[in-house]
């Protein structure tokens, strides 16, 4: 706590917008584990700042963790909010890279609040870009993927057929 503290005090004191979401986003990243309530308030400091700065990436690196933070605290609502700001902050960018971590986390969101179906048409529509990137995705979303699969059965590979077939434009 003394560390973060000390290390956003000085990203502070520089006024610089980048310098200070990356500094906030470390207390966020720092805190989770431990203390969602005050890790949520850092990302969302650090989203804020990025926000009226116009500094997309940093805006794109916290409302991923934002919503994440909002589902592990019980606020599904807040956080499928959370998501759409994240589309929106990324200009439909063709580059889905930073996006997909908080689209995985929107997959999990989507059917941890009972809506498999959607959650697997989004997986569907993200599963090659996440294949193509090489990036891996949390535990969490791996045991939703399982989830889906068994709930949905035969239906499962129609959606993610279904998603695997749209444009960004059309999952947004």
């Amino acid at each position: 706590a003394e560390m973060t503290a000390r290390v956003t005090a000085a990203a502070d004191a520089t006024g610089i917008p980048s310098s200070i979401s990356l500094a906030y986003c470390g207390k966020g990243e720092a805190f989770a584990p431990t203390n969602p309530t005050i890790a949520l308030q850092a990302f969302e400091h650090a989203r804020d700042v990025a926000a009226r700065s116009g500094n997309r990436f940093w805006e794109l690196m916290a409302v991923p963790r934002i919503a994440e933070l909002q589902l592990e605290t019980g606020d599904p609502a807040a956080a499928l909010r959370s998501f759409r700001q994240m589309l929106r902050a990324s200009r439909r960018s063709a580059d889905l890279i930073f996006a997909s971590r908080g689209m995985a986390s929107l997959t999990v969101a989507l059917e941890k609040v009972g809506r498999p179906e959607v959650s697997a048409t989004l997986y569907g529509f993200l599963a090659p870009r996440i294949d193509a990137s090489g990036t891996v995705m949390t535990q969490q979303f791996q045991d939703s993927v399982a989830r889906m699969k068994a709930d949905l059965g035969n239906a499962f590979d129609i959606c993610m057929g279904k998603g695997g077939s749209m444009t960004q434009y059309e999952i947004e």
